[in-house]
């Protein structure tokens, strides 16, 4: 027997895998006519159980760079960061399917859901990405639901690119500082995050919505030296 099939983590840990893989179920999405998640049964014995598991990929970052340069010009200077990952992320709803599944209210306004919920199941013959929702427990839906917080569901591709920093400066001449009887004096605006490409639906960083995404700043000032 494998040591690791004895610790606490053998039903999440895989030997010669990422710590951050994940082994679970196959998502083929809802079905039309019960309105349920659907998954793969490997073994073909007519049900989903935990043998039909198996290792479905992992949550990491396989790529990564950025550019960053400094452009001066008289008394003008520019300074742009960029930031790129190619990363595997985690599927920005699932923090909250696993807190306040659809159609609970555990935590007050932490129970409001994105407009992407809008597209579940309803009746019959619907396509839709998210299965039937029910405000009381159901044990079909809590089933399925359960099913998928440990399927290849949770994968998504939070790659991107994020302009993390511009700054733009302009030095005043020294003989104007001079007459100010100053040694430097400096205006400046500095912006951080203002932008960020990504195919990701919410923060590809934070991966989720119930935690502040990554702030946005613009700062504007004038540096004086004595």
């Amino acid at each position: 027997m494998c040591s690791s099939d004895l610790s606490v983590y053998a039903d999440r840990l895989v030997v010669g895998q990422s710590l951050n893989v994940l082994r679970g179920y196959v998502y083929t999405g809802v079905d039309k006519q019960s309105g349920l998640y659907t998954f793969s049964d490997l073994n073909r014995d007519g049900k989903i159980t935990s043998a039909d598991e198996k290792v479905l990929g992992k949550f990491d970052v396989t790529g990564f760079g950025g550019f960053e340069n400094t452009i001066r010009w008289k008394q003008v200077q520019l300074q742009v960061l960029i930031d790129a990952r190619i990363a595997t992320g985690l599927n920005y709803l699932a923090p909250m399917f696993a807190n306040n599944p659809p159609g609970t209210i555990h935590d007050g306004l932490s129970s409001n859901y994105p407009r992407a919920l809008l597209n579940h199941w309803r009746e019959p013959g619907d396509a839709a990405a998210y299965q039937r929702i029910y405000a009381a427990h159901n044990a079909a839906v809590d089933s399925t639901m359960r099913l998928y917080l440990n399927s290849s569901a949770l994968f998504a591709n939070a790659s991107f690119l994020r302009l993390r920093k511009v700054a733009l400066s302009y030095d005043l001449p020294v003989a104007r500082v001079a007459a100010m009887h100053l040694s430097s004096m400096s205006i400046f605006i500095d912006a951080q995050n203002l932008f960020t490409v990504s195919g990701y639906k919410a923060d590809p960083e934070i991966q989720s919505v119930l935690t502040t995404p990554t702030m946005r700043s613009v700062e504007i000032g004038i540096r004086l030296t004595h």
